[in-house]
């Protein structure tokens, strides 16, 4: 690999009306992020080499969408740009929100596509719905990788790597 993985722009949201491709969660959930690395000559290649899957113990997480401490609410509000729900411009308020599950459900607003671009487009190559056996490293042990049989290339959307957190 040449360059870092990096989550910095990962967006995670509860809503499961989200037409962006963010990474959807469900509260009060435990989840374990999961690096699943694919050995191929090319990178849109119709053949894959081995698939080696690494999870780190130390980044499982628990979901949450309330706190109950003040200090912890205020804490995300200052550390996260997208903690949008808890800021004190309106957004939070029932008839906005509720207006936004309007438009949501109607659909994605026209260049909503063109503004995300097909990269960040769900469905990609390690999305849990394509299926396939993707095996994973012992975690007690040193992360391994070991051989699974080729799968079907991922449909080519990109030279960026795309992450998703698989439910354990």
């Amino acid at each position: 690999m040449r360059q870092p993985v990096s989550f910095h722009r990962v967006k995670l949201t509860n809503s499961t009306l989200d037409p962006h491709g963010h990474l959807i969660l469900h509260s009060m959930h435990k989840y374990q992020p999961r690096i699943h690395l694919v050995r191929a000559a090319q990178l849109c290649s119709q053949h894959w080499g081995g698939v080696a899957s690494f999870r780190f113990p130390e980044t499982a997480f628990i979901s949450v969408t309330a706190y109950q401490n003040p200090r912890i609410t205020q804490l995300k509000i200052a550390a996260n740009p997208f903690a949008k729900g808890f800021r004190e411009n309106g957004r939070n308020c029932k008839r906005e929100r509720d207006a936004r599950v309007k438009r949501k459900l109607r659909g994605p607003e026209p260049g909503a596509a063109e503004a995300y671009g097909s990269g960040d487009a769900p469905g990609g190559p390690c999305d849990s719905t394509l299926g396939g056996d993707v095996r994973e490293s012992d975690p007690e042990q040193a992360p391994a990788p070991r051989e699974a049989a080729p799968a079907p290339a991922p449909p080519c959307s990109g030279s960026s790597a795309e992450a998703y957190l698989l439910h354990p």
